[in-house]
């Protein structure tokens, strides 16, 4: 019994009503397309081919990010993938001041913490929501990160 596909045939169904699928870091192309054959006959692997397991219909709604340009240009099936570049310093710091809300943080902190995460929104709200659980401060969560480098 094909769990996943009986999965998709009831997303597909109109009575299932309106959904929303999240994909989220969709990198590896082979996953979703499945490893080319070591024949020449220009067919691929099945095996990891998920891209038969997702619904086509007018009623749902698929959310796929990915790092991946070779893969999201594939995914989006010619419907060209949105691009959402890195945030700037001032955005990522603006981030890290509102999720660390109350916190005593100097402004160096800031740019120093979220130029070492890469101004990524999933690092920084990682990371402040790490510092808020284990009541860190925002120096001691850089002596942590130089450590583990």
């Amino acid at each position: 019994m094909d769990m996943l596909l009986i999965v998709k045939k009831w997303l597909e169904r109109k009575d299932c009503g309106k959904w929303l699928m999240v994909i989220d870091n969709a990198d590896d192309t082979h996953v979703f397309f499945g490893r080319p054959a070591l024949t020449n006959t220009g067919t691929s692997n099945p095996d990891g081919n998920l891209t038969r397991y997702l619904p086509e219909c007018a009623h749902g709604t698929i959310l796929i990010t990915t790092r991946n340009k070779q893969t999201g240009l594939r995914l989006a099936q010619g419907k060209g993938p949105i691009e959402i570049g890195k945030m700037d310093e001032d955005e990522s710091s603006q981030l890290l001041r509102t999720m660390l809300n109350g916190v005593n943080v100097t402004t160096a902190e800031l740019s120093i913490l979220s130029s070492r995460l890469e101004h990524l929104p999933l690092a920084l709200v990682q990371a402040t929501t790490f510092m808020q659980e284990n009541a860190i401060s925002a120096s001691d969560y850089l002596q942590l990160l130089n450590k583990s480098d």
